[in-house]
């Protein structure tokens, strides 16, 4: 299953010891109730303006509200009852598992820091609308390839079948720029059979995810970005009130060493840095 901004938002939730969880007792689409975990046990307004999440539905076949995170617009102590804003799709069912979290870390500030960290993460991107013509060396990239560390040019060898190209990877091409803010040439060194697509393979940061639908890159590990997102979230915080609590000092230092070794167990899989122009060796990895 895809890795969503829903999941996202939620996993460093979690890793902050932000949440509360429970299973829902009743509700409507503007509330939640849970009046066995939540009743009479957190002061009157103590969610405002935090987050919740909906993590399953009770029937376990994903029906909505499962998969939607709302903010919070009020809690009753004496009833258990968490408003919330805009309205969920439809209200929750009994049983419907939920997390909730207060406003100590914002959802717009936990998105704002999950997409921090994507937009240092590079991941892969194809492009085949380049085609070989007859005597032509030259050709005008892509307007979308502006970022050239990484760049490979792959050949296709078979045209007879859409669903077997036999692309290779190619040396001696260059990339020439005539003016800042033109569109880039690819210079090939050879001139090749026509009518073959040039596969260009190039890297750009992750896009920005905005709704809780919009999906991780496969490309990446979905802990990586959790742990440093919940570890920057927690600096953030240290830095804002100091570093009086123990507490939050302990777990800045466990999040330090995991988002360490979670970007070490899992890098940016891409090529070692290459000079664009200079091309691609043929056997380089």
């Amino acid at each position: 299953m895809a890795t969503t901004l829903f999941h996202l938002t939620y996993q460093v939730a979690r890793e902050l010891k932000a949440t509360v969880e429970g299973d829902a007792t009743g509700g409507a689409v503007g509330s939640l109730t849970d009046a066995n975990y939540l009743l009479n046990l957190y002061p009157d307004s103590y969610f405002l303006r935090g987050s919740i999440w909906i993590l399953r539905d009770a029937g376990g076949a994903g029906a909505a509200p499962e998969g939607e995170h709302r903010i919070v617009t009020g809690f009753t102590k004496s009833t258990g009852v968490v408003a919330v804003s805009p309205n969920f799709s439809v209200a929750p069912a009994v049983g419907d598992h939920y997390a909730l979290a207060n406003e100590l870390y914002p959802l717009s500030q936990i998105v704002s820091y999950i997409n921090d960290v994507l937009g240092e993460i590079f991941v892969p991107y194809i492009n085949v609308t380049l085609v070989t013509a007859a005597a032509q060396t030259e050709y005008t990239l892509p307007a979308a390839i502006q970022n050239l560390e990484g760049l490979e040019v792959w050949l296709q060898t078979y045209t007879s079948d859409t669903d077997d190209n036999r692309y290779h990877q190619i040396s001696g091409w260059r990339v020439e720029e005539t003016a800042l803010g033109t569109a880039k040439t690819l210079v090939l060194d050879h001139q090749y059979q026509t009518g073959s697509i040039l596969k260009l393979v190039y890297y750009l940061p992750h896009p920005v995810l905005y709704v809780v639908g919009d999906k991780l890159h496969e490309f990446i590990e979905p802990k990586r970005v959790v742990l440093e997102a919940a570890y920057r979230l927690l600096l953030a915080r240290k830095a804002k009130f100091g570093d009086s609590d123990p507490d939050i000092n302990q777990l800045v230092q466990e999040l330090q060493g995991r988002a360490e070794r979670a970007k070490w167990q899992n890098p940016n899989r891409r090529n070692r840095v290459k000079l664009a122009s200079l091309g691609i060796m043929d056997g380089e990895l």
